[in-house]
């Protein structure tokens, strides 16, 4: 007698082994890139798995594409499987701290308490006691690291996180934390550190983790916590923050130059206009920077003053922030009634500079920004240039 359709299907069924997914075997890669796919299309993961993502260059222009972001979700997905957690919960709890993913310190205590083999994890805090400490604290001048020792006072307090082990009954202890190791290492006198606004909560999560890499490494996966990692690492002024130096961010010009030869529209903005808009932006040159930082010091301006307003060192100052730095310089000279010179030397107001060949050049107002202008110097390092009514038809 011959099989029925409904056999044939049941036995296809149970012939077909489940796909796993992993690095293993080739069906259980194929179906990890395609979760992560769809993964890094949602808009409700954290950025670094989003496929489309803000340009930190022009974060008001077109989105553009996260080449890392299938990497990152295969990466997510691969711990959420050893782990046996939810993907959405890791990607949602491992952030990435100046490139070093670390995990949040709830998600450790949450991990902790769901493993099964403790209690759920406690907390012993001392009362507070009031003492006189040492600290070192760093700050930057002049783009030197200038390091001090000086005596504060805190309120110091010590913090355990404790557990009962249930296989075995005995009481679980982590490291002792407290006020005056925080202020010893320098957690308390970081700029923006949460251990100066909520040192009761830092306190936990700190014993918290120690008690995870301590007892249950395995959930830690060798990683720190965020709170560790802007503990730990240095910081330097950066883009109008604190950050340890890095890579100058990626040129997405090449791939809006694709997108407008294949004439696909960028959301707001069309394609082909920025891809004109990003080949015409000047970029800074070793060179520029040191005369943007030269004309500040010729000012009688303080450097170090003009670096913390505009948020980065001069050797790291973008085309525009050389610009602003040597618009500050000019208004303050001709605050001064100061006209400077294109050779440095700074002229009494009326006096013209000469011009290479030697004739007078005229300066005149910029129907951008109203400073005072010469067509040789300012005009000719102005994005503008070409576009404006003064310059129109120059390059």
């Amino acid at each position: 007698m011959s099989e029925t359709l409904p056999d044939l299907k049941k036995e296809s069924a149970a012939a077909t082994p489940d796909v796993v997914l992993g690095f293993g075997n080739a069906a259980g890669f194929a179906m990890l890139q395609r979760a992560a796919s769809l993964l890094a299309n949602s808009t409700l993961v954290p950025e670094a798995y989003r496929k489309w993502i803000k340009d930190k260059d022009n974060k008001y222009g077109p989105l553009v594409e996260n080449e890392a972001a299938i990497s990152n979700c295969v990466i997510a997905l691969n711990m959420a499987q050893r782990l046996e957690a939810d993907p959405i919960m890791i990607m949602q709890n491992l952030y990435v701290v100046e490139g070093r993913p670390s995990w949040s310190s709830q998600f450790i205590i949450a991990a902790l308490n769901t493993t099964g083999r403790f209690s759920p994890l406690r907390f012993q805090i001392s009362e507070p006691v009031k003492k006189t400490v040492q600290v070192t604290t760093v700050d930057w001048v002049n783009k030197q690291k200038q390091v001090k020792k000086e005596n504060i006072e805190i309120q110091d307090r010590t913090c355990i996180a404790w557990a009962i082990e249930k296989e075995t009954g005995e009481r679980l202890e982590s490291p002792p934390i407290s006020i005056e190791m925080a202020a010893k290492e320098g957690w308390l006198t970081k700029k923006g550190s949460k251990w100066q606004t909520m040192p009761d909560l830092m306190l936990r999560y700190r014993a918290a983790t120690l008690f995870g890499r301590l007892y249950a490494p395995e959930k830690l996966m060798g990683l720190q916590t965020e709170e560790e990692n802007r503990d730990v690492y240095e910081l330097e002024p950066a883009n109008g923050g604190y950050s340890l130096p890095e890579a100058t961010p990626s040129d997405h010009t090449a791939d809006i130059l694709k997108r407008a030869a294949q004439g696909q529209d960028d959301h707001s903005q069309d394609a082909a206009t920025a891809a004109t808009n990003v080949q015409k932006k000047p970029r800074a040159t070793a060179a520029m920077r040191e005369g943007a930082a030269k004309a500040v010091v010729d000012a009688g301006l303080d450097l170090a003053a003009i670096e913390k307003d505009l948020g980065v060192y001069s050797k790291d100052w973008s085309h525009t922030q050389c610009e602003q730095a040597k618009k500050m310089a000019a208004d303050a000279l001709a605050a001064a009634g100061v006209v400077p010179d294109p050779e440095g030397e700074p002229a009494p107001a009326g006096e013209h500079p000469t011009t290479q060949e030697g004739g007078s050049e005229e300066s005149f107002e910029c129907p951008n920004n109203g400073a005072m202008v010469r067509l040789s110097v300012e005009c000719a390092a102005c994005d503008q240039m070409g576009q404006c009514p003064m310059t129109d038809g120059q390059e």
